[in-house]
Protein backbone atom coordinates (compact mmCIF):
# COMPACT_ATOMS: atom_id res chain seq x y z
CA UNK A 1 0.00 0.00 0.00
CA UNK A 2 1.49 3.31 -1.08
CA UNK A 3 1.54 6.59 0.80
CA UNK A 4 -1.13 8.21 -1.41
CA UNK A 5 -3.46 5.21 -1.11
CA UNK A 6 -3.31 5.45 2.69
CA UNK A 7 -4.14 9.14 2.48
CA UNK A 8 -7.15 8.34 0.31
CA UNK A 9 -8.44 5.78 2.82
CA UNK A 10 -7.76 7.44 6.17
CA UNK A 11 -7.42 11.12 5.34
CA UNK A 12 -4.55 13.58 5.63
CA UNK A 13 -4.90 14.07 9.38
CA UNK A 14 -3.00 10.86 10.21
CA UNK A 15 0.79 11.35 10.22
CA UNK A 16 2.60 8.56 8.41
CA UNK A 17 6.32 7.93 8.83
CA UNK A 18 7.72 6.03 5.88
CA UNK A 19 9.25 2.58 6.36
CA UNK A 20 12.90 1.54 6.53
CA UNK A 21 13.05 1.01 2.78
CA UNK A 22 12.70 4.74 2.18
CA UNK A 23 14.70 6.64 4.79
CA UNK A 24 13.54 10.11 3.69
CA UNK A 25 10.26 10.84 5.47
CA UNK A 26 8.19 13.90 4.69
CA UNK A 27 8.91 16.94 6.81
CA UNK A 28 5.19 17.41 7.46
CA UNK A 29 4.90 13.86 8.83
CA UNK A 30 7.89 14.36 11.12
CA UNK A 31 6.47 17.60 12.53
CA UNK A 32 3.13 15.91 13.14
CA UNK A 33 4.90 13.11 14.97
CA UNK A 34 7.05 15.22 17.32
CA UNK A 35 4.60 18.08 18.01
CA UNK A 36 2.42 16.08 20.50
CA UNK A 37 5.66 15.27 22.37
CA UNK A 38 6.45 19.01 22.86
CA UNK A 39 9.43 18.81 20.50
CA UNK A 40 10.11 21.28 17.71
CA UNK A 41 12.45 20.97 14.75
CA UNK A 42 14.85 23.90 14.48
CA UNK A 43 15.77 25.48 11.15
CA UNK A 44 14.25 25.54 7.69
CA UNK A 45 14.07 22.29 5.74
CA UNK A 46 12.77 21.03 2.44
CA UNK A 47 9.99 18.60 1.66
CA UNK A 48 11.93 15.55 2.82
CA UNK A 49 14.27 14.79 5.73
CA UNK A 50 16.97 12.17 6.03
CA UNK A 51 16.48 9.67 8.84
CA UNK A 52 20.20 9.12 9.49
CA UNK A 53 21.06 12.84 9.52
CA UNK A 54 21.45 14.76 12.79
CA UNK A 55 19.13 17.76 13.23
CA UNK A 56 18.70 20.40 15.92
CA UNK A 57 15.62 19.99 18.15
CA UNK A 58 14.10 22.22 20.82
CA UNK A 59 11.88 21.64 23.84
CA UNK A 60 8.55 23.49 24.00
CA UNK A 61 7.76 22.24 27.51
CA UNK A 62 10.76 23.88 29.15
CA UNK A 63 11.73 27.13 27.44
CA UNK A 64 14.95 27.31 29.45
CA UNK A 65 16.04 23.88 28.25
CA UNK A 66 18.91 23.94 25.81
CA UNK A 67 18.54 22.69 22.26
CA UNK A 68 20.13 19.37 21.38
CA UNK A 69 21.35 17.66 18.22
CA UNK A 70 20.25 14.11 17.49
CA UNK A 71 19.66 11.82 14.55
CA UNK A 72 16.12 11.96 13.24
CA UNK A 73 15.66 8.19 13.45
CA UNK A 74 16.59 8.26 17.15
CA UNK A 75 14.01 10.99 17.91
CA UNK A 76 11.31 9.14 15.96
CA UNK A 77 12.02 6.01 18.03
CA UNK A 78 11.27 7.88 21.27
CA UNK A 79 14.29 9.92 22.34
CA UNK A 80 13.31 13.33 23.74
CA UNK A 81 14.66 16.36 25.54
CA UNK A 82 17.71 15.47 27.68
CA UNK A 83 16.90 18.25 30.20
CA UNK A 84 13.38 16.90 30.73
CA UNK A 85 14.77 13.42 31.33
CA UNK A 86 17.05 14.67 34.10
CA UNK A 87 14.51 16.92 35.81
CA UNK A 88 11.81 14.25 35.79
CA UNK A 89 13.93 11.89 37.90
CA UNK A 90 12.82 12.11 41.50
CA UNK A 91 15.52 12.71 44.12
CA UNK A 92 16.39 9.90 46.52
CA UNK A 93 16.38 9.93 50.29
CA UNK A 94 19.84 10.52 51.72
CA UNK A 95 19.35 7.84 54.39
CA UNK A 96 18.49 5.19 51.79
CA UNK A 97 21.46 6.13 49.62
CA UNK A 98 23.85 6.01 52.59
CA UNK A 99 22.54 2.61 53.69
CA UNK A 100 22.81 1.21 50.16
CA UNK A 101 26.38 2.42 49.73
CA UNK A 102 27.40 1.18 53.17
CA UNK A 103 26.71 -2.40 52.08
CA UNK A 104 29.29 -1.91 49.31
CA UNK A 105 31.82 -0.27 51.69
CA UNK A 106 31.40 3.17 50.09
CA UNK A 107 30.84 6.42 51.99
CA UNK A 108 29.03 9.49 50.66
CA UNK A 109 31.16 12.48 51.64
CA UNK A 110 29.79 15.89 52.65
CA UNK A 111 26.60 17.06 54.31
CA UNK A 112 23.24 16.59 52.59
CA UNK A 113 19.63 17.28 53.33
CA UNK A 114 16.78 14.81 53.36
CA UNK A 115 17.12 14.14 49.63
CA UNK A 116 19.98 13.99 47.15
CA UNK A 117 19.82 14.36 43.37
CA UNK A 118 20.36 11.22 41.33
CA UNK A 119 22.39 12.96 38.61
CA UNK A 120 24.26 15.28 41.00
CA UNK A 121 28.05 15.26 41.28
CA UNK A 122 29.12 13.83 44.64
CA UNK A 123 32.33 12.85 46.43
CA UNK A 124 32.74 9.28 47.64
CA UNK A 125 35.22 7.48 49.89
CA UNK A 126 36.36 3.88 50.18
CA UNK A 127 35.90 2.07 53.50
CA UNK A 128 37.56 -1.13 52.30
CA UNK A 129 41.05 0.43 52.15
CA UNK A 130 41.44 3.70 54.02
CA UNK A 131 44.59 4.60 52.06
CA UNK A 132 42.56 4.96 48.85
CA UNK A 133 41.85 8.55 47.82
CA UNK A 134 38.34 9.93 47.44
CA UNK A 135 36.84 10.33 43.99
CA UNK A 136 34.09 12.46 42.45
CA UNK A 137 31.42 11.19 40.07
CA UNK A 138 27.66 11.25 39.53
CA UNK A 139 25.50 9.45 42.05
CA UNK A 140 23.61 7.44 39.44
CA UNK A 141 26.86 5.90 38.16
CA UNK A 142 27.76 4.64 41.65
CA UNK A 143 24.25 3.31 42.17
CA UNK A 144 24.52 1.43 38.87
CA UNK A 145 27.64 -0.41 40.03
CA UNK A 146 30.80 1.69 39.66
CA UNK A 147 32.96 1.77 42.77
CA UNK A 148 36.34 2.83 44.09
CA UNK A 149 38.81 3.48 41.22
CA UNK A 150 41.72 2.38 43.42
CA UNK A 151 40.09 -0.99 44.11
CA UNK A 152 39.48 -1.39 40.36
CA UNK A 153 43.11 -0.58 39.60
CA UNK A 154 42.36 2.66 37.73
CA UNK A 155 43.81 5.12 40.24
CA UNK A 156 47.32 6.38 40.91
CA UNK A 157 49.29 3.55 42.57
CA UNK A 158 51.92 4.05 45.23
CA UNK A 159 55.47 4.46 43.92
CA UNK A 160 56.82 1.97 46.48
CA UNK A 161 54.41 -0.74 45.31
CA UNK A 162 55.24 -0.14 41.65
CA UNK A 163 58.99 -0.30 42.22
CA UNK A 164 58.67 -3.53 44.22
CA UNK A 165 56.51 -5.16 41.53
CA UNK A 166 58.90 -4.15 38.74
CA UNK A 167 61.95 -5.49 40.58
CA UNK A 168 60.44 -8.98 40.48
CA UNK A 169 60.31 -8.68 36.67
CA UNK A 170 63.90 -7.31 36.48
CA UNK A 171 62.67 -3.86 35.42
CA UNK A 172 63.77 -0.61 37.05
CA UNK A 173 61.95 2.73 37.06
CA UNK A 174 64.30 5.54 36.07
CA UNK A 175 64.19 8.93 37.84
CA UNK A 176 62.78 10.14 41.16
CA UNK A 177 59.05 10.60 41.73
CA UNK A 178 56.61 11.47 44.48
CA UNK A 179 54.40 9.26 46.60
CA UNK A 180 52.12 8.21 43.72
CA UNK A 181 52.44 7.61 39.98
CA UNK A 182 49.96 8.20 37.16
CA UNK A 183 48.92 5.20 35.10
CA UNK A 184 48.63 7.07 31.78
CA UNK A 185 51.85 9.06 32.22
CA UNK A 186 55.00 8.22 30.24
CA UNK A 187 57.99 7.06 32.30
CA UNK A 188 61.48 5.78 31.53
CA UNK A 189 62.28 2.14 32.35
CA UNK A 190 65.47 0.12 32.33
CA UNK A 191 66.32 -3.59 32.09
CA UNK A 192 68.36 -5.22 34.87
CA UNK A 193 68.47 -8.59 33.10
CA UNK A 194 71.01 -7.30 30.57
CA UNK A 195 72.82 -4.01 31.26
CA UNK A 196 73.56 -3.60 27.53
CA UNK A 197 69.84 -3.21 26.77
CA UNK A 198 68.67 0.33 26.12
CA UNK A 199 66.12 2.18 28.25
CA UNK A 200 62.64 2.69 26.81
CA UNK A 201 59.77 5.11 27.39
CA UNK A 202 56.17 3.98 27.71
CA UNK A 203 53.12 4.44 29.91
CA UNK A 204 53.01 2.87 33.34
CA UNK A 205 49.73 1.13 32.52
CA UNK A 206 51.29 -0.82 29.63
CA UNK A 207 54.17 -2.03 31.84
CA UNK A 208 51.78 -3.08 34.61
CA UNK A 209 49.72 -5.04 32.06
CA UNK A 210 52.77 -7.07 31.08
CA UNK A 211 54.93 -5.32 28.46
CA UNK A 212 58.63 -5.41 29.25
CA UNK A 213 62.02 -4.69 27.76
CA UNK A 214 61.83 -4.35 23.94
CA UNK A 215 65.35 -5.71 23.50
CA UNK A 216 64.47 -8.83 25.48
CA UNK A 217 61.32 -9.31 23.42
CA UNK A 218 63.14 -8.88 20.09
CA UNK A 219 66.16 -10.98 21.03
CA UNK A 220 66.78 -13.76 18.53
CA UNK A 221 66.43 -17.30 19.94
CA UNK A 222 69.27 -19.80 19.97
CA UNK A 223 69.64 -21.94 16.86
CA UNK A 224 70.04 -25.11 18.93
CA UNK A 225 66.75 -24.48 20.72
CA UNK A 226 64.97 -23.85 17.41
CA UNK A 227 66.32 -27.06 15.90
CA UNK A 228 65.20 -29.04 18.96
CA UNK A 229 61.68 -27.62 18.77
CA UNK A 230 61.41 -28.33 15.03
CA UNK A 231 62.87 -31.83 15.45
CA UNK A 232 60.00 -32.75 17.78
CA UNK A 233 57.60 -31.76 14.99
CA UNK A 234 59.61 -33.70 12.36
CA UNK A 235 60.72 -30.50 10.63
CA UNK A 236 64.34 -29.70 9.75
CA UNK A 237 65.88 -26.24 9.33
CA UNK A 238 67.97 -26.22 6.15
CA UNK A 239 71.25 -24.32 5.74
CA UNK A 240 73.99 -23.14 8.05
CA UNK A 241 73.22 -20.59 10.76
CA UNK A 242 75.09 -18.87 13.53
CA UNK A 243 74.48 -19.06 17.25
CA UNK A 244 71.16 -17.25 16.93
CA UNK A 245 68.53 -17.07 14.21
CA UNK A 246 66.04 -14.30 13.52
CA UNK A 247 62.38 -15.25 13.68
CA UNK A 248 61.33 -12.66 11.07
CA UNK A 249 63.72 -13.90 8.34
CA UNK A 250 62.67 -16.40 5.69
CA UNK A 251 64.34 -19.79 5.92
CA UNK A 252 64.17 -23.09 4.08
CA UNK A 253 62.52 -26.01 5.89
CA UNK A 254 62.31 -29.70 5.09
CA UNK A 255 59.91 -32.46 6.06
CA UNK A 256 61.26 -35.43 7.99
CA UNK A 257 57.89 -37.17 7.96
CA UNK A 258 58.12 -38.19 4.28
CA UNK A 259 61.10 -38.08 1.94
CA UNK A 260 59.13 -37.22 -1.16
CA UNK A 261 57.87 -33.89 0.19
CA UNK A 262 59.55 -30.82 -1.28
CA UNK A 263 61.20 -28.15 0.85
CA UNK A 264 59.41 -24.84 1.42
CA UNK A 265 60.37 -21.30 2.40
CA UNK A 266 58.63 -19.18 5.02
CA UNK A 267 59.37 -16.97 8.01
CA UNK A 268 60.54 -18.75 11.14
CA UNK A 269 57.82 -17.23 13.32
CA UNK A 270 55.16 -18.81 11.07
CA UNK A 271 56.57 -22.27 11.73
CA UNK A 272 56.88 -21.59 15.45
CA UNK A 273 53.22 -20.54 15.53
CA UNK A 274 52.09 -23.89 14.09
CA UNK A 275 52.41 -23.92 10.29
CA UNK A 276 54.15 -26.99 8.90
CA UNK A 277 54.81 -28.92 5.71
CA UNK A 278 52.41 -27.84 2.90
CA UNK A 279 52.54 -31.31 1.32
CA UNK A 280 51.48 -32.95 4.60
CA UNK A 281 48.61 -30.50 4.92
CA UNK A 282 47.51 -31.31 1.35
CA UNK A 283 47.60 -35.06 2.05
CA UNK A 284 45.43 -34.63 5.14
CA UNK A 285 42.98 -32.58 3.12
CA UNK A 286 42.70 -35.22 0.39
CA UNK A 287 42.18 -38.02 2.89
CA UNK A 288 43.62 -41.55 2.98
CA UNK A 289 44.67 -43.17 -0.26
CA UNK A 290 42.46 -45.90 -1.72
CA UNK A 291 44.39 -48.95 -2.88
Amino acid sequence: MTYHSVLALFGPEIPIIKTRKNRSPLTVDVLSNIKPRNISLRGVHGEYLKANTAYCFGCEQGLSHADWTKRLSTVLKGAGCPSCRVTHIKPLLSAEVTASLKLREITLRGTHGDTVGVCSQQTFGCERVHDHTDWSTRLDKVLKGTGCPACAGNSSPLTVNVVAALELRQIILRGTYGKRLKLNAIYSFGCTKDLMHRDWNTSLKSVIKGTGCPDCANQSPLTAEIRAILRSRKIILRGKHGKRVKTTDRHTFGCRRRRGHADWKTALHNVLRGSGCPACALDRKRGPRVR
